[in-house]
């Protein structure tokens, strides 16, 4: 399901992740511990195509990070500990700006935040 391979990131001189490498097969339970600064978060972003490695390959269910982004977030979803929200930005803003990063368009993309405000009880709250 995910195959990481010699994975790397830096940033300028300073290394982020080192030759990170692993297997999980679909159905694994697979934790990431580690201090902070080990790496997780850089290693996630790269998974979710958020960040480029700077060396070795990674995929997600068969499908490479770095040349099929968009179909790798079709097969995944990434819920960060802390996001960086707009405190101006309405709930159903929040909903569509998401949606179309993952390439929902038009009448699909009001349908699916519609359905997702429902799904959470959130339509009464969809313009705070």
């Amino acid at each position: 399901m995910i195959q990481v391979k010699e994975l790397g990131k830096s940033y300028g001189a300073h290394p982020a992740l080192r030759g990170v490498t692993l297997a999980i097969e679909a159905g694994d339970m697979f934790g990431l511990i580690g201090p902070n600064g080990a790496g997780k978060t850089t290693l996630i972003r790269i998974l979710a195509t958020l960040l480029q490695p700077s060396a070795g390959t990674a995929s997600v269910n068969g499908h490479d990070v770095t040349r099929n982004a968009q179909a790798v977030r079709r097969e995944i979803g990434y819920m960060p500990d802390f996001f960086g929200v707009y405190e101006e930005l309405k709930v159903r803003e929040y909903l569509e700006f998401f949606a179309a990063t993952y390439g929902i368009r038009g009448p699909k993309r009001k349908a699916t935040v519609d359905g997702v405000l429902e799904l959470t009880d959130l339509t009464a709250k969809g313009t705070r």
